[in-house]
């Protein structure tokens, strides 16, 4: 019988030729036979597995901003430019509803006299109306037909932080006596009420 190291000395060579001729074989095969195999015709390019990768995630980041956008065009009301006209379209019914109320402020006041308004102006990000506008054909009582107007309005519920007018009466010859005002306050918003 042959011994272990006889065995051994007579396999080594042709195991050792083996592995040498196995590795030639696959750096071959990995540098010049695989990448001919291993490309990919991928929209009219031609990829290796290591482009894949990128190429992947640069298409699911097209795939995202698309589908963003489409949903820009299906769903509006995530679009910004929808949601700052619908505020706009609210600050305008605010708006029209509180020169309403005034309006009707100035009739439920005026036992004598006309309240003319010149000017309504509404700041819509302080939620501010300014008016302006002038008492007449009530004669000397043009400012106690003013007062009770401001009164009336300060009751209403939509009506905050009033900066009340100047009470002033003057003598014109034309229109005759005349309180001329302007006054500001805070519109409280119905949905906050």
């Amino acid at each position: 019988m042959h011994s272990m190291r006889t065995i051994l000395d007579r396999i080594a060579l042709p195991f050792a030729a083996f592995g040498v001729a196995l590795l030639v074989l696959l750096l071959i095969a990995q540098f010049f036979v695989l990448p001919f195999f291993n490309r990919f015709q991928v929209d009219g390019k031609e990829l290796n597995p290591g482009q894949l990768s990128s190429y992947l995630s640069q298409t699911k980041a097209d795939v995202t901003k698309a589908e963003s956008q489409r949903d820009a065009l299906v769903l509006p009301g995530q679009d910004q430019t929808y949601l700052a006209l619908k505020t706009a379209k609210e600050n305008e019914d605010v708006f029209l509803s509180t020169v309403s109320a005034v309006r009707d402020s100035a009739k439920q006041a005026t036992n004598s006299g006309t309240i003319l308004f010149n000017t309504f102006a509404f700041d819509a990000p302080t939620m501010t109306m300014t008016v302006t506008g002038d008492v007449r054909d009530a004669g000397p009582t043009s400012m106690t037909v003013l007062a009770g107007f401001i009164d009336t309005l300060e009751s209403l519920p939509i009506v905050s932080h009033m900066q009340r007018p100047s009470f002033e009466r003057y003598d014109d010859a034309g229109i005759g006596p005349h309180s001329p005002f302007t006054f500001s306050f805070t519109v409280i918003h119905p949905s906050d009420q």
